[in-house]
């Protein structure tokens, strides 16, 4: 995988199927365990420029949709896998306040409500 076909993916028309609108956990968008790895690899290199890395690929997809896609596909792995690299990127993400970028959607609050929760007890787990 590269970042074209990453970004082929966050921009498919999955995203727009009426599944994609559930949030329960499953990400729209099907990917396989090196698609998820390429993914994790993308987010670790760039976690410093994510947005500007998003811009930069010109995908036509505005970035706060692009974070959001991105976060909800890091959280769908970790709630599938407990793979702490998952969440630990998640956790750098909040650091980074790729967050505060997220759309103003109903569907931004929930997935905040969601990583609020899941950061909160992962961190009673500590």
């Amino acid at each position: 995988m590269n970042s074209t076909q990453l970004f082929a993916l966050l921009t498919s028309e999955s995203w727009l199927a009426p599944h994609a609108l559930e949030e329960d956990g499953h990400a729209p968008a099907e990917l396989g365990d090196a698609a998820f790895e390429y993914l994790l690899k993308f987010c670790e290199l760039n976690r410093n420029r994510l947005v500007d890395r998003i811009d930069a690929e010109r995908s036509g997809e505005r970035t706060p949709t692009l974070i959001y896609r991105i976060t909800r596909l890091l959280l769908a792995r970790w709630e599938a896998s407990k793979d702490f690299r998952f969440i630990n990127t998640l956790f750098k993400f909040r650091a980074k306040k790729y967050f505060d970028k997220l759309p103003g959607d109903p569907a931004s609050a929930r997935l905040m409500a969601r990583l609020n929760d899941t950061f909160s007890r992962v961190l009673k787990h500590d």
